[in-house]
């Protein structure tokens, strides 16, 4: 079966393995094989073990959605990490995290600096004024 990873980065990892387990709180565990019913699950929070013959690999998902039909498996995820452990994916999963939060304080500091040139500006130029 044919796994997949996307999140809004794009394909974070795509491979063929023989089966995978999901361990989720809002979902509960369970395990899709080979010719598995279609499933669709909401993963709030959750891991999923890759399993193929010759390696084992860890999904770390926050906020996804898994699609399980005709072998494939697709997981859309605000955010997920992969890793050879669980501990593996969710310490990378947390640097990303740290990383996006520190981007995202420096835009908003960009933007306050822009708001408060344009608010300058306005003043200096008198609009709104009669």
């Amino acid at each position: 079966m044919q796994f997949s990873l996307i999140s809004p980065a794009g394909v974070q990892f795509q491979e063929a393995i023989d089966h995978f387990v999901v361990q989720s709180r809002s979902t509960g565990d369970f395990a899709v094989l080979e010719d598995h019913v279609p499933v669709i699950a909401a993963l709030e929070y959750a891991t999923i073990k890759l399993v193929t013959k010759s390696s084992t690999l860890f999904v770390v998902v926050i906020n996804g959605n898994l699609e399980f039909s005709g072998n494939e498996a697709s997981v859309i995820a605000q955010e997920a990490n992969v890793g050879k452990t669980e501990e593996q994916a969710l310490a990378a999963l947390e640097e990303f995290r740290e990383i996006r939060i520190e981007e995202n304080r420096e835009r908003q500091i960009d933007f306050t600096k822009a708001e408060n040139e344009l608010k300058k500006n306005i003043k200096q130029a008198g609009a709104g004024r009669r």
